[in-house]
């Protein structure tokens, strides 16, 4: 029989070499590859890149917090705020490199309408005389006497291990979802004579709180 209609006599004319053309793949995907030939060592140095890039990038984040952190948080007299001529300290204990993007972040900004000074330290007795002491997250063994040193005085502590915030630190990052976020320990931040607004208890992921059973998680 003729089938007139050349469009549906091409489109049949079609069909064989589908079938032809899905046999050879159906060949190939079943043919036992050598072992390994599909396997990609992974880049090793591109890797490592990758992770330095994205290390840097949270530390931009985390500077840009730090930096914002101040205008919430209200500082006694006994500060030394009081004096328009003192520039508003941020010691950092731990990573060096932190604390050299830190300058970056504050150079030419103004905290508390005073200038902005960083300093990176070593040692709890190069603690006192701050107003924020940034707490690396390599200063596990040295924790305890570094709370003992900054306990009722006037000091925003701050670091990027969520487990330092129950151990005494005020404020900590947490990464959720790809996303940094801060959690506040209330009794510390009480206890070192400083005070927040509530648009900063709001905006925290989490508080910690031992007047309250359940800790606040924000959404």
């Amino acid at each position: 029989m003729t089938i007139k209609n050349s469009g549906i006599s091409k489109r049949i004319g079609l069909v064989p070499a589908c079938v032809l053309l899905t046999f050879i793949l159906l060949s190939v995907i079943s043919t036992p590859l050598p072992a390994g030939a599909l396997q990609i060592a992974p880049d090793k140095k591109k890797t490592a890149v990758d992770r330095n890039k994205q290390d840097k990038d949270w530390d931009q984040l985390k500077s840009e917090f730090i930096k914002k952190f101040p205008p919430f948080i209200t500082w006694p007299n006994s500060s030394g705020l009081r004096n328009k001529s003192q520039p508003f300290i941020i010691k950092v204990i731990g990573s060096d490199s932190f604390a050299r993007n830190l300058s970056k972040t504050t150079a030419h900004h103004k905290l508390k309408h005073r200038t902005v000074q960083v300093t990176h330290i070593r040692a709890t007795a190069e603690i006192p005389d701050c107003h924020v002491l940034v707490i690396g997250s390599d200063m596990v063994d040295n924790l305890t006497q570094i709370l003992e040193e900054v306990r009722h005085k006037p000091i925003l502590t701050i670091s990027d291990r969520e487990d330092f915030g129950k151990l005494g630190v005020i404020i900590n990052f947490q990464i959720v979802d790809a996303n940094i976020r801060f959690i506040i320990n209330v009794a510390a931040l009480k206890g070192s004579g400083l005070t927040a607004t509530s648009w900063l208890y709001k905006t925290a992921y989490r508080l910690i709180d031992p007047k309250v059973k359940q800790e606040k998680t924000g959404q």
